[in-house]
């Protein structure tokens, strides 16, 4: 959504409406030459439209059509308004499944890297299922994903929706190591609302994710390191990677209950800073949401890996 800059008014109001049922999902005012990103329910078309504008001295009516919407004043001419269509890729943050699994030793190795496909079949695995009506497909355009590999469809998938991208060379480099600003640059794609702020990060500087990595900050979703740094062209650990999707779920860790049934893993340390993380990740679980979260019964996992 884009607020007209050229116009004697310092703040505009618009709506997101559902071009299917006619209803107003959100509102927003901006101020003039400023921008947001609001998420909405995925899998459908919206339409963003201003409202009527009071200017004192000013006439200012308001007029939309499928394709435009303009904000006419009778004194200083036309404004045009950005019209837009938003497709929202939700995720499934109701349910507490599991969304990682371990390997065939039994081990979950969260210190290990993480590569790109697999990032992209976490999030496949959690995504609305509104957001797979819209988006499920298993064409791409990269040169290195094949039609039969096992990450195709969540690579596929997540490339169409827009929340993932590849390189210039027309590569996505599936088995490639994700990097912490990657993996951030991915992960601010599903904020329902961008907070404007500086983590002050000394390393971030003229990155190409330094703004991603302050929106990340200012949301709680990362801290970076005791350094004052972020590293963020350091590959990301499974370990980190689970923090940081948590997150974004907005899961927050049950540190006072470990209710009976819930995996365990023989590589995680009851003393490990990820202890607590892996265990949200890995167990599928309902509860009841306060802070901190409490879990009241390990569940069947009904994500399909």
């Amino acid at each position: 959504v884009i607020a007209p800059k050229n116009f004697e008014k310092t703040s505009f109001e618009y709506d997101i409406i559902n071009v299917k049922t006619g209803d107003v999902e959100k509102s927003v005012t901006l101020k003039a030459d400023s921008s947001v990103r609001v998420m909405v329910t995925g899998g459908t078309e919206y339409m963003v439209v201003p409202k009527n504008l009071e200017v004192p001295g000013y006439i200012v009516t308001t007029t939309s059509t499928p394709d435009s919407a303009t904000v006419t004043s009778d004194k200083i001419g036309n404004v045009s308004v950005d019209f837009t269509h938003i497709y929202v890729v939700g995720l499934n943050t109701e349910d507490h499944y599991a969304y990682i699994r371990g390997y065939e030793d039994g081990t979950i190795r969260p210190e290990g890297n993480i590569t790109r496909a697999e990032v992209a079949t976490i999030f496949y695995r959690l995504l609305s299922s509104e957001a797979l009506a819209a988006f499920k497909t298993t064409e791409n355009t990269f040169t290195d994903v094949d039609s039969d590999a096992w990450y195709n469809l969540s690579v596929s998938t997540l490339a169409k929706a827009g929340v993932i991208s590849g390189y210039p060379d027309g590569s996505f480099n599936p088995n490639g190591k994700i990097t912490r600003a990657e993996l951030v640059s991915i992960a601010t794609r599903f904020f329902t609302t961008i907070e404007v702020g500086d983590s002050k990060f000394s390393d971030i500087a003229g990155h190409w994710a330094a703004k991603a990595i302050d929106e990340a900050y200012i949301k709680g979703i990362i801290k970076g390191y005791s350094d004052g740094t972020f590293r963020p062209d350091q590959a990301v650990t499974r370990a980190e990677a689970m923090k940081i999707v948590n997150g974004i779920l907005g899961r927050p860790i049950d540190t006072c209950v470990l209710i009976e049934g819930i995996k365990l893993w023989p590589d995680v340390a009851s003393d490990a800073w990820y202890y607590y993380v892996v265990a949200e990740a890995t167990n599928a679980h309902r509860y009841e949401l306060t802070t901190p979260e409490k879990w009241t019964a390990i569940i069947i996992n009904e994500i399909e890996y």
